[in-house]
């Protein structure tokens, strides 16, 4: 029925679309960021729309590129003109940094599957710097650890600024295909001076930066993709940790581990991938976090192997209720690692024929078992399956399954949807899960089940959008994340946004904002809120925003926060959140936020947010932020709650960086210190030397849990990619 419904509604009208056809190269392409004599064959393309800050207006300065291709890549040469006197701000020097984005920047955004959902991102900045990433259903996933290996080459002249691409066949993933192919195109420039961002086929902004829908279409492409994309992936680490008793050899602080990864194309559009003594090495950190309630913190994947095929295995409620979350694997709840074993996954797209396509994928991983910490043996498998229709419609089922020495058998299936339709300006979503976990046998073991149906339109000034999630107290996703059981959560929103020149501003925003909570079961009330919200954009950079809600919160067990007894009750209040802030395309930049609450846990709560960054050369940048909250509830002292942060970024070239990071939180009573050296001595290849230091202070230097922990890692790893 649901296949049925989408067929009916999806969107199959298209506004009038940019295209054009890139010729076969001929001659050598030296990328060096200059013009060769194998660029005359390709005609300049160019009348790129502004999408802000006026959206719609041609822009101040021209941009124009070319296209060219070859058995084995994509070429793009883009020449961005400036203003009189300007220089483009290159202030960026770390590789797949978001920062980059706030220099001047040239994307070129690839459909490459020309299914209208998934865009490939590969963006520079003047002094060659580079971004790549993946943005999956027009944006509403975004990852940038895709890390391919990519060619990009810089020139800055006094009148203008050139990026000139390579783009291999391995980097775009590209699906075997008889006769010329079409594949979606757009190229985005950011204008720092102006903070004005440019594309060549229009953006509406509503839809975001990555909405496939509009990009358009680069024809003729014929002949690549013509071998089996390899890319092999080896490693090796040495490292020492203080008091180590866990890792091999037992009670030796030393280690040595070697493991690597591999990536074939197994079929006209199907990929596998196999990882062997995997090393999810802590060369970054986590966001430092106090939780101030009493459900689970989220944080975001951020390892290599999960990431790529996303658009695959996504399915649920982010951040409230899914059945699938990577971080479940190889993390324990503390967020330390468990030992990676081995994994496999294969994953792709089938064409039925027409709009229609079969997106499907395998997962499966094995962890723990003793190669060191006390880890049990465990395997996660994970199946997705997804039929697309239209142009962004689909429907799908997803099924997991963990067997594990330490624990019971659980496993989880599902079925969700996607519905695009009145020229995908509407989107319906929706989802059911289930889990069943086994303790001795089926007399004990519980069933679970949730599901969520959404609605959302947007329009270009109003965007309304409404959800309700059910997740029960059983729902136990073994390899899932779930905020909160036993509710029923509706949440409804309404976005009026005025896009304006007057007074220097970009936009004024309202926001009306509600949700509601009640017991699954018996219907009681056990949390709202409801309030509303102005937001100011300036051109300039600077913003302002003022939100006011009322809350209502039913806390149904008692709990700890932050070691203190909060008894269970119904607890009210408003809420009132203020903030100021300079755009980080801004030199220096900052942020300012005040959130306080009465009716906190039957008390109250300031919080007060700060960070600041400041770049003193293009070599050089300084940052810090803060959150320092202070808190009063019944039957305890007042007590604050600081988390802190900062950090210093060294790079002397684009390949080349030291930074380090220190953290302090007075809750947890520690402070984490990280100094990396990262080195790109070939595309794709890095050496890695870092040192951390977990320190514990005050009371928590006696606890035996909180031990002072050091460590210093090596890890080598060399990327090879093929064509077999």
């Amino acid at each position: 029925m649901l296949l049925g419904l989408a067929l009916a509604v999806a969107a199959t009208s298209a506004s009038a679309q940019r295209s054009l056809t890139a010729p076969l190269r001929e001659g050598e392409v030296v990328i060096d960021g200059e013009l060769d004599a194998a660029w005359d064959a390709a005609s300049w393309q160019g009348d790129f729309v502004e999408r802000r800050p006026s959206t719609g207006a041609v822009p101040a300065v021209p941009t124009r590129f070319k296209v060219l291709y070859d058995e084995g890549a994509l070429y793009v040469f883009v020449e961005a003109f400036l203003e009189e006197d300007e220089v483009p701000r290159a202030a960026e020097m770390t590789r797949d940094s978001f920062r980059l984005f706030d220099d001047d920047a040239i994307t070129i955004k690839l459909d490459v599957r020309h299914d209208r959902r998934t865009t490939l991102g590969f963006g520079v900045n003047p002094v060659g710097q580079q971004i790549d990433y993946i943005a999956i259903d027009n944006g509403n996933v975004f990852r940038r650890e895709l890390d391919s290996v990519w060619e990009a080459a810089t020139k800055i002249r006094r009148d203008a600024w050139t990026a000139e691409f390579r783009i291999p066949v391995p980097a775009l993933g590209l699906r075997r295909a008889r006769g010329p192919r079409t594949i979606g195109l757009n190229i985005t420039r950011d204008h720092n001076r102006r903070r004005g961002t440019y594309d060549w086929a229009a953006l509406p902004i509503e839809f975001g930066a990555f909405s496939a829908l509009h990009y358009g279409e680069l024809h003729g492409l014929e002949g690549m993709a013509g071998g089996r994309p390899l890319t092999l992936v080896p490693y090796v680490t040495a490292g020492w940790r203080e008091n180590d008793e866990s890792r091999p050899p037992r009670g030796s602080p030393y280690s040595v581990l070697a493991g690597g990864e591999a990536r074939l194309r197994l079929g006209e559009d199907s990929w596998g991938e196999i990882t062997v003594l995997t090393d999810f090495a802590q060369v970054d950190l986590d966001d430092p976090a106090v939780n101030l309630d009493r459900f689970p913190l989220f944080f975001a994947e951020r390892r290599p192997f999960f990431l790529s095929g996303l658009s695959v295995f996504q399915f649920g409620a982010q951040q409230q209720a899914q059945p699938f979350f990577t971080r479940r694997i190889g993390l324990d709840d503390n967020r330390q690692e468990i030992a990676m074993l081995g994994g496999a996954k294969v994953y792709g797209h089938a064409r039925l024929g027409g709009n229609t396509a079969l997106s499907f994928g395998v997962l499966d991983v094995i962890t723990g078992g003793g190669l060191y910490g006390d880890a049990p043996l465990t395997n996660d498998a994970v199946l997705r399956l997804r039929l697309n229709v239209g142009r962004a419609s689909y429907v799908g089922v997803l099924g997991t399954l963990r067997n594990s020495d330490g624990g019971p058998n659980s496993s989880s299936a599902g079925a969700d949807f996607s519905i695009r339709a009145v020229q995908e300006r509407l989107q319906i979503d929706g989802f059911v899960a289930g889990t069943f976990t086994g303790v001795d046998g089926p007399d004990d073991a519980s069933l679970g089940m949730a599901s969520q149906l959404g609605l959302q339109w947007r329009g270009r000034v109003w965007r309304p959008s409404v959800s309700v999630l059910w997740v029960d107290e059983d729902f136990d996703p073994s390899v899932g994340f779930v905020r909160r059981r036993g509710v029923i959560r509706t949440v409804g929103t309404l976005r009026v946004q005025h896009r304006t020149r007057r007074y220097g501003l970009e936009t004024v925003d309202l926001f009306a904002r509600g949700f509601q909570e009640v017991e699954d079961d018996t219907g009681d009330n056990i949390g709202r809120s409801g309030g509303g919200e102005i937001a100011l954009s300036w051109v300039a950079g600077m913003s302002l925003y003022a939100r006011a809600d009322y809350v209502e919160d039913v806390v149904r067990d008692s709990f700890q926060l932050a070691g203190r007894d909060v008894q269970a009750g119904r607890y009210q209040g408003a809420r009132l959140l203020l903030g100021l802030q300079r755009s980080s395309a801004r030199n220096p930049s900052f942020e300012l936020e005040y959130d306080g609450q009465s009716g906190y846990f039957g008390g109250f709560r300031q919080t007060l947010r700060a960070s600041a960054a400041v770049v003193m050369t293009r070599h050089l940048r300084l940052a810090a932020s803060t959150s320092a909250s202070y808190i009063d509830i019944p039957d305890h002292d007042p007590f604050e709650a600081v988390t802190a942060s900062a950090s210093l970024i060294v790079a002397p070239t684009i390949t080349l960086q030291l930074d380090g990071a220190w953290q302090i939180n007075t809750i947890a009573q520690n402070t984490v210190t990280l100094v990396r050296l990262r080195w790109r001595y070939v595309p794709g290849s890095d050496l890695f030397l870092v040192y951390r230091e977990q320190r514990p202070y005050g009371d928590a230097r006696d606890d035996p849990d909180q031990p002072l922990d050091r460590t210093v890692l090596l890890k080598l790893s060399y990327r090879y990619d093929t064509l077999l």
